[in-house]
């Protein structure tokens, strides 16, 4: 499965919980429009201090930076807590999942795998969709959202600028396309691994 895929079953995985996905989808875009406030703030004081006239005085400008902290910490603390729920919510929707349909299998499957490869869906394949259904998928999130706000900003402030950064985005793409397969590889290959150092405490338990 490739990263459209993995990130359109987080999406659903998420829609599941619309509130909490709207909840997180708000701090998100609160804490990026921060982020890109603070940046143009500077911007602000310079002109301010350097005597360049037509621009918000240093008083306002130092006001409105400590309010809108105030509100941009307020607002990750909340977000934090907001993506632990959905987090659980979201593994938990996914061992429910997990549990019926290893229920619903027949015993020859018990015969061909070990204990120790079942268990492990349940611990590192749950691990992996972790990282992928909330860490990879907020983090895309953040990045369309920090596009959406910064590139239109720098074409008011500066066209090459936004020329730039998005010359720098195809081969940014293209890198991450060719780490992916060795990062699921090397995911594949830790699973086997500790698939393997289970079978090997069952049979020493067993003996």
């Amino acid at each position: 499965m490739g990263v459209g895929g993995v990130l359109a079953r987080a999406a659903r995985a998420w829609l599941r919980h619309p509130r909490l996905a709207a909840l997180t989808l708000t701090s998100l875009v609160i804490q990026q429009g921060f982020n890109t406030g603070l940046a143009f703030s500077l911007k602000l004081i310079v002109d301010s201090v350097s005597g360049k006239g037509g621009g918000p005085s240093l008083g306002l400008i130092v006001g409105v930076l400590v309010g809108a902290f105030a509100v941009a910490a307020f607002v990750s603390i909340a977000g934090e807590t907001i993506n632990a729920q959905a987090g659980a919510l979201i593994l938990n929707d996914a061992r429910r999942a997990m549990y019926e349909r290893l229920a619903g299998l027949g015993p020859g499957y018990f015969h061909e795998h070990s204990l120790a490869d079942t268990l492990s869906r349940f611990t590192t394949s749950l691990k992996q969709l972790e990282a992928g259904y909330t860490g990879a998928f907020l983090n895309t999130m953040l990045v369309v959202i920090s596009s959406l706000i910064t590139v239109p900003l720098l074409f008011v402030l500066e066209w090459r600028l936004a020329l730039i950064t998005f010359a720098f985005v195809p081969p940014v793409a293209l890198l991450s396309r060719r780490l992916l397969p060795s990062s699921v590889e090397a995911t594949a290959l830790l699973r086997r691994a500790e698939t393997g150092i289970g079978d090997t405490v069952q049979e020493a338990v067993q003996a």
